[in-house]
């Protein structure tokens, strides 16, 4: 009996000792992993581009007068898309643009929003001039897809699909039933 007992003992200790072994060598491994990469993160920073990081600083700061830099290197084509011409109404945000051709851009449009009575000085046709995100307003969902021509004047517009955008999205059903936003 006591024979059985020394080898389930002797066991034990081995399954101890090889299961600290392991977790040593994963945790050195992630340790070596982390200092290597940030080594090799600092190195790229301080060593050739901290004098382009600089230079790229000096020259945005110099020509920025201020505000949120949300366009990176693109110009903001002031008036395009044109206004939608629904008293009351503006775009909402918008989930994708494609362009077919220079004349003929599709617009996926999450609904219109309503503008409110006192638009604030300096009111550019946007929400965002508001000064609260365009997901913040109660959206009618109309106009939700739309094309336009270069100039950002409305060529189609499918009203015909809106009613796809109404309503609750079903993410998928299971056992459980179905999942929605």
């Amino acid at each position: 009996m006591r024979a059985i007992g020394l080898d389930s003992f002797r066991r034990r200790k081995m399954k101890k000792r090889t299961g600290i072994a392991w977790n040593t060598i994963f945790v050195l491994a992630g340790g070596v992993l982390c200092i290597g990469l940030l080594a090799s993160g600092l190195s790229l920073f301080f060593g050739g581009s901290l004098a382009h990081a600089q230079k790229a600083r000096g020259a945005s700061s110099q020509s920025r007068v201020g505000g949120e830099d949300e366009t990176g290197p693109y110009d903001v084509a002031t008036g395009w898309p044109q206004p939608l011409g629904h008293p009351g109404w503006i775009w909402g945000s918008q989930g994708g643009v494609f362009a077919e051709t220079p004349d003929r851009i599709y617009i996926a449009n999450r609904g219109e929003l309503p503008i409110p009575e006192k638009a604030p000085e300096g009111y550019t046709g946007g929400y965002g001039a508001f000064g609260q995100p365009a997901t913040q307003g109660k959206p009618r969902m109309q106009h939700c897809i739309l094309v336009v021509d270069g100039n950002g004047k409305l060529l189609e517009d499918w009203t015909q699909w809106d009613h796809l955008f109404e309503g609750k999205t079903r993410l998928g059903s299971g056992r459980h039933g179905a999942a929605s936003l």
